[in-house]
């Protein structure tokens, strides 16, 4: 992925770099279509309105109509509206933002992280399965071992040759 990143004095250049250059501190430019390269915190709305589909984010079915204002108390993503999140789609508008969280630090890798971590942990239905699937190997062992001493006493019959080691590999298999 590629965006417009504004670097030199008072904004001269606008370059165009992928979106795994930026660092922190880049002001980058977006407009309808864009995918957001990074967390950015908005600096200037350049259209009427912004609006962003951040549904891979929030689950959110329309998209969200942001404000370069400053947001005070924020508890979730969805009341953070002078934030654009990595992975999130520009639906209508432009502005310029400045890079706060690259790659992994992003919302979106915190999310991946999370996701990552889970599949190594345990559940209570992962454990009791794996419990019950011992438990059934040693009743099968068990069982095996109970039909293989019962017929024992068989073991130097003379259908297996009459040699008691025929008789005892025959009945082990």
């Amino acid at each position: 992925d590629e965006c417009k990143v504004i670097r030199g004095e008072h904004g001269a250049g606008v370059k165009i770099i992928h979106a795994r250059d930026l660092v922190p501190g880049d002001i980058v430019e977006i407009s309808v279509g864009d995918s957001v390269p990074a967390d950015l915190r908005l600096l200037k709305i350049k259209s009427t309105t912004l609006r962003i589909d951040q549904s891979i984010l929030t689950g959110e079915s329309v998209s969200v109509l942001k404000d370069e204002g400053m947001v005070k108390d924020a508890k979730t993503n969805q009341d953070k509206i002078n934030m654009l999140f990595s992975g999130t789609i520009v639906a209508s508008g432009k502005a310029t933002g400045v890079v706060v969280r690259t790659g992994g630090k992003t919302e979106l890798g915190a999310i991946s992280k999370g996701l990552s971590e889970e599949e190594d942990r345990k559940t209570p239905l992962k454990l009791k399965i794996e419990e019950f699937g011992d438990q059934l190997c040693k009743v099968i062992m068990w069982i095996c071992i109970a039909v293989w001493a019962i017929n024992i006493n068989h073991f130097n019959d003379p259908i297996h040759g009459g040699s008691w080691v025929k008789g005892a590999i025959y009945y082990f298999k």
